[in-house]
């Protein structure tokens, strides 16, 4: 069974263990958990009640948009559909929960691809994350 939950103000530690896997272990970042974690609605993505897939969701003041973080999928099981999933759930509770309909992302050069095919638009430059290239996307989400 596939579910979502949402946890408001409060970094679950499910979301915690998948970002340290992904993020730290994996991929080497040293910065992943910062004070905006704090102000986030955190999503947590569950496969047979075992957490497989995190996100956040917050207002960024400097890109004047709802901007979704910290997009992480457990390895092993990428390229199933996880993410889309994840990324659609996310995008019907941004229409449900808010007035804005822009939504953006800071995308890993290595994911712009997904990004794009789920109809994000990359906006200017890459710029270094990190030491990682990293591109600012857009969507205009709406009932379609």
């Amino acid at each position: 069974m596939e579910v979502v939950k949402t946890y408001i103000n409060e970094l679950p530690a499910e979301a915690l263990h998948i970002r340290t896997k992904v993020f730290v272990d994996e991929q080497g970042f040293k910065e992943e958990f910062d004070t905006v974690d704090k102000d986030c609605v955190h999503f947590v993505y569950y496969l047979d009640d075992l957490p497989i897939a995190t996100a956040r969701l917050y207002r960024s003041k400097e890109h004047k948009c709802l901007s979704i973080g910290r997009f992480a999928v457990l390895k092993e099981y990428r390229r199933n559909g996880v993410g889309r999933k994840l990324l659609a759930f996310i995008e019907r509770y941004v229409l449900d929960n808010y007035d804005e309909v822009l939504v953006g992302l800071s995308s890993q050069k290595r994911a712009v691809s997904f990004y794009e095919s789920c109809h994000y638009h990359a906006i200017g430059d890459y710029y270094l994350d990190e030491n990682y290239p990293h591109t600012w996307m857009e969507k205009l989400i709406d009932e379609k």
